[in-house]
């Protein structure tokens, strides 16, 4: 089945402290993806509500970090996971601005 892939990054340390951006960066993604998994997983729970796609939720650190997590995750995945993903939503940065675009 094609997959879905939600990620976010749940990071809010920094060397620096006015580099931090805790609740309004990391917070606010890991917070949406957990709702997400709640729902789908409500949904996912009912073989009449089964979607038609894999869906895969990855928490991940290191995004100051120009990423890291992330990429050590794409490391160790197999290539046929690769091969899999269909959409890539990325929840990072969503509470960094006061306007919707």
């Amino acid at each position: 089945l094609p997959t879905i892939l939600v990620t976010a990054s749940y990071d809010a340390f920094s060397v620096s402290p006015s580099l931090s951006h805790g609740a309004n960066d990391g917070a606010s993604a890991t917070v949406t993806l957990l709702t997400l998994l709640r729902l789908f997983c409500r949904l996912y729970d009912a073989q009449q509500t089964v979607g038609v796609t894999n869906l895969m939720f990855l928490l991940s650190s290191g995004s100051h970090l120009d990423y890291e997590g992330y990429r050590q995750w794409m490391i160790r995945s197999s290539p046929e996971l690769f091969d899999s993903i269909r959409f890539v939503l990325c929840l990072d940065d969503l509470a960094s601005s006061n306007e919707l675009i």
